[in-house]
């Protein structure tokens, strides 16, 4: 049985995401909703054709209702026959390893004709959904499995027949059974004689039967081995029926059911996929299915009205029921590298994840946080987030910074997206400016998209005043205040520098001239 996977293409490429990554975005709590293998979640989608191909059959899946459960509850069946498909039972008797295939045939089958019917039911449009209803049509409709259903019918009447057994017991002086033996199979049920119907009524009253103390009697055989042996005796009557059994197992003892096991694994990860955005849609949030753009030499990428979807979670599971606010993000050959700045607070880290976020899960063929979003994949993310102190016992906290700095930069490219979050922090103002417009210039030279999010005003102006080629193409992101208040909007100018870090001091009352002279009306700018 095989069938085109609703996950990848023939010609899927992809690339490893790392979980520092997914950590730095603050993706962890949603990679647990979404209740997959590390080979989906952590592939980058590299080709427009594989995340197309999962964006369609999203939308099938969030058009019709029902449609994915029932789906997943008929493929079900193929994860429920997992331990039989793998188990050891040939070892121990051939015809356990017959009983085993026929429940897989059986259950497969219904399992097959099940999914045929879900899928002819639903008006479904996507080329993934729609190939794989083709699949299950060419297999169910196919010569072997018309012959596999007749085969199934052939073995299960044979065993039919089987209504009873005799059993031949040796006993010992004692009354008690040393040996026992098949030796006859009957095609009528064995009815219970009324003599020994006495016989155990008697027992009821009086352990003993016959002189002997019956109260602990020891079965012919324990119930665990009973039937591995009486199978072995079962298979030695069966003996005229030797041939046909034998083709049977050499025909479908090999029947692979792994590619629907996988597909349920798939269609699960589809099934998360829909819970989450259902959620966050319930909530008034917006999704959108990114338009994927052909890469015209560079990155380039539009954001509207996009959002930190963790931040969305977070809300949801507090019951917070303030408004997110949504921002925009514009990547292109003009606005290629962004240094964001403003007040602590003021959710520069949310936003950065959040052009993270929107930029992974497009690339994993999924909806986005926002309200219309185009762009053209990446190669890689890189990110460069503050680290806890126990990571950098050894080096020093800043040291380690550098070093990790220095290991994504070399794997940067023009087609990298390098996200960086309060950057060589941890040392003096002026060691911090230095290196942080170092790195910028040499991120600008080998042209890596970045955004850089910093405490350090300077650095837009460190940049724009150096002589590196590009430096044209570096934007000024800065969070917007309304009466000292963060509005959580980004917007584009010049960064707030000393006369906004005056403002703030005199609201605190720390300027020279409140502490000193009393002074309670701001004069200076």
């Amino acid at each position: 049985m095989k069938f085109q996977s609703i996950i990848w293409l023939n010609t899927s490429e992809k690339s490893i995401i790392s979980k520092k990554v997914i950590k730095d975005l603050n993706l962890e709590g949603v990679y647990k909703r979404l209740l997959s293998n590390n080979e989906i979640l952590f592939s980058l989608c590299s080709d427009v054709e594989t995340i197309v191909f999962r964006q369609e059959i999203l939308d099938d899946l969030m058009n019709n209702d029902n449609l994915i459960d029932d789906l997943v509850s008929s493929l079900e069946r193929f994860y429920e026959l997992k331990p039989l498909y793998y188990d050891k039972h040939s070892e121990v008797s051939n015809l356990y390893r017959i009983i085993d295939i026929l429940i897989v045939m059986e259950k497969a089958i219904v399992a097959l004709e099940e999914i045929r019917q879900i899928l002819d039911y639903y008006p479904i449009k996507s080329k993934g959904l729609v190939g794989f209803k083709e699949s299950i049509k060419l297999i169910s409709s196919s010569t072997e499995f018309n012959n596999m259903k007749k085969d199934l019918k052939e073995i299960k009447y044979i065993f039919s027949k089987i209504k009873s057994v005799v059993l031949s017991v040796n006993m010992n002086v004692g009354l008690r059974p040393i040996f026992a033996q098949v030796t006859s199979i009957d095609n009528h049920r064995y009815k219970y004689p009324k003599a020994f119907r006495k016989v155990a009524d008697v027992l009821n009253n009086d352990p003993e039967f016959l002189g002997q103390r019956l109260a602990n009697y020891i079965p012919v055989f324990k119930v665990g081995r009973m039937s591995y042996n009486l199978l072995e005796e079962i298979e030695f009557a069966l003996d005229e029926h030797k041939e046909i059994l034998a083709q049977f197992v050499g025909t479908y003892e090999k029947i692979d059911i792994s590619p629907f096991i996988r597909l349920r694994d798939e269609v699960e990860f589809y099934k998360a996929s829909t819970q989450l955005f259902n959620r966050i849609l319930s909530k008034g949030l917006p999704l959108v299915k990114p338009v994927i753009k052909e890469k015209e030499g560079h990155y380039n990428g539009t954001f509207h009205g996009i959002y930190n979807i963790n931040l969305a979670l977070i809300y949801d599971k507090l019951n917070i029921n303030e408004d997110i606010i949504l921002n925009d993000f514009v990547i292109d050959e003009k606005k290629r590298f962004h240094i964001l700045t403003g007040a602590n607070r003021g959710g520069k880290t949310t936003y950065i994840q959040g052009v993270g976020q929107v930029q992974l899960m497009a690339q994993l063929g999924l909806f986005v946080a926002g309200q219309d979003v185009s762009l053209s994949m990446v190669d890689q993310i890189l990110t460069h987030f503050p680290l806890s102190e126990k990571d950098t016992y050894e080096t020093g906290k800043f040291g380690k910074e550098c070093e990790l700095f220095v290991e994504e930069f070399k794997k940067g490219t023009k087609d990298s997206l390098f996200l960086l979050n309060e950057s060589f922090a941890g040392t003096s103002h002026l060691e911090s400016l230095n290196i942080a417009t170092q790195g910028c210039l040499a991120l600008i030279e080998k042209g890596i998209p970045f955004v850089y999010n910093t405490h350090l005003h300077e650095l837009y102006n460190e940049v724009i005043n150096s002589s590196v080629k590009g430096k044209e193409q570096i934007v000024s992101l800065v969070t917007e205040m309304n009466d000292d208040i963060s509005s959580y909007k980004l917007i584009e100018r010049l960064p707030l520098g000393k006369s906004y870090a005056r403002k703030i001091a005199y609201k605190y009352g720390v300027t020279y001239e409140q502490l000193v002279g009393g002074e309670t009306n701001e004069t200076r700018n």
